[in-house]
């Protein structure tokens, strides 16, 4: 049980380190970048469940949805890398 409690402890600073660093990077527009942040959380809160259960609904069982948080978060760090590639490749 205290494991639980400290990952949903730790998860409530997620959203707002999230929204942070985009109102950090767009300072010009921090209405669009808060927006943007926040669609960009919800959007992952979302897929999570959605993939977990149509990995159990396609028959690979209970255990099987565990493997989609390593996956969901393989592509997070591959769309972060592209776009520090980005923006080392335009100077920005």
């Amino acid at each position: 049980m205290r494991t639980r409690s400290r990952a949903g402890t730790l998860s409530f600073g997620v959203g707002s380190t999230l929204t942070s660093q985009a109102l950090y990077a767009a300072p010009g527009t921090p209405t669009l970048a808060g927006g943007l942040a926040t669609a960009a959380f919800n959007i992952g809160a979302a897929c999570g469940p959605w993939l977990g259960g149509t990995v159990i609904d396609t028959g690979g069982g209970y255990r099987s949805a565990v493997w989609v948080s390593p996956g969901l978060v393989a592509v997070a760090l591959a769309v972060a890398v592209a776009g520090v590639l980005n923006d080392t490749a335009t100077g920005g």
